[in-house]
């Protein structure tokens, strides 16, 4: 199993699979780094540069899908505790509402190099409330010994119960830094553990099921920490499709009927996502025109996504909403 290549180098599979399918570290203003989750690619690009500048090169960024769980979990590592206790009414008051704003923790995608995992800084993300589908845009710095050279099909129409999928992701995942203070270098040890898991649909859930409030779908194999927004891959195709984001475990849901089995996890569908607004995002295409892209939608139509579930015919757009509001008819 292994994604669409993006590149004529020659890389093993091994390594096609871990540029495609990449860990989320976050790391916070004391340097002390967090695996949050995994992400997938479905868009090898380039970002649009001023007039004059050089061209970045393909394959120095991607937009990735994840699990929206673990952005809040990012923005849950950036928020400090309060310097004091509760101590007056107005403390207890609800907060007003605000745009939530990370800080300080900045957030990487680790692509595999030569010999180690090379940072892709993540500069934007966006994900639509009650869904937990997220869209990451990362970028590779320059002159660095590694790129995006692969990319999953997607396939966002509604999956039917009993199509065998393969589950893919980093499990358990960890990191250990290693300060050497007399040669003044600060190194971090990752577990690289990306993972497959086999199970089949047993049941599909339009309108979510327990604490899980979005599309999604119940598969028959479990899901470890680390795992969430990776892929759920069918690879009965000459091509390997994602058919739905890595959510979590049902072991501990009441709702669902099978507490403490750990044999049966939720994932989202893709469809959700494809009508995410992309607020101010310009990337630039193989002719090195820069391109405004408002949802994945539009990537479809640029054919920068590779879409085998024909979502331009299942899918009906509202030109006069900015944000390019999409369903599914």
């Amino acid at each position: 199993m292994h994604p669409e290549p993006m590149t004529d180098e020659p890389l093993s599979l091994d390594v096609q699979l871990k540029r495609a399918i990449v860990p989320l570290i976050a790391v916070t203003e004391e340097a002390i780094w967090h695996p949050v989750g995994t992400a997938f690619v479905v868009a090898v690009c380039r970002l649009s540069t001023a007039p004059g500048a050089a061209n970045e090169i393909d394959g120095s960024a991607a937009l990735l899908l994840t699990a929206a769980h673990n952005l809040r979990e990012w923005l849950r590592l950036d928020t400090r505790p309060s310097p004091r206790a509760t101590s007056t009414p107005a403390d207890f008051l609800p907060t007003p509402p605000r745009s939530i704003e990370v800080k300080s923790t900045r957030l990487y995608a680790g692509v595999e190099g030569p010999k180690e995992f090379v940072l892709a800084e993540v500069l934007k993300s966006w994900y639509q409330n009650e869904m937990d589908v997220a869209v990451v845009l990362a970028r590779i710095p320059s002159g660095r010994p590694a790129k995006f050279t692969g990319r999953f099909a997607i396939d966002p129409s509604p999956v039917a119960v009993g199509t065998e999928l393969a589950a893919i992701g980093y499990a358990g995942m960890a990191a250990e830094s290693a300060p050497d203070y007399e040669r003044g270098i600060y190194s971090v040890q990752f577990t690289k553990r990306i993972e497959v898991r086999h199970g089949s649909v047993i049941a599909v859930h339009s309108e979510g099921i327990g604490i899980y409030k979005w599309p999604g779908f119940i598969v028959g194999c479990p899901f470890d920490s680390g795992m969430s927004g990776g892929p759920l891959v069918d690879h009965s195709k000459s091509v390997p499709i994602v058919r739905g984001v890595i959510c979590g475990d049902l072991s501990d849901n009441p709702d669902d009927g099978r507490s403490g089995s750990g044999a049966h996890a939720f994932a989202s569908v893709l469809w959700p996502a494809l009508g995410t607004p992309l607020v101010d995002a310009q990337l630039q295409n193989s002719a090195g025109e820069t391109v405004a892209i408002k949802s994945l939608i539009d990537l479809i139509s640029h054919k920068a996504i590779d879409d085998r579930g024909d979502s331009l015919a299942h899918f009906q757009r509202d030109n006069t909403d900015p944000g390019y509001a999409v369903w599914w008819i």
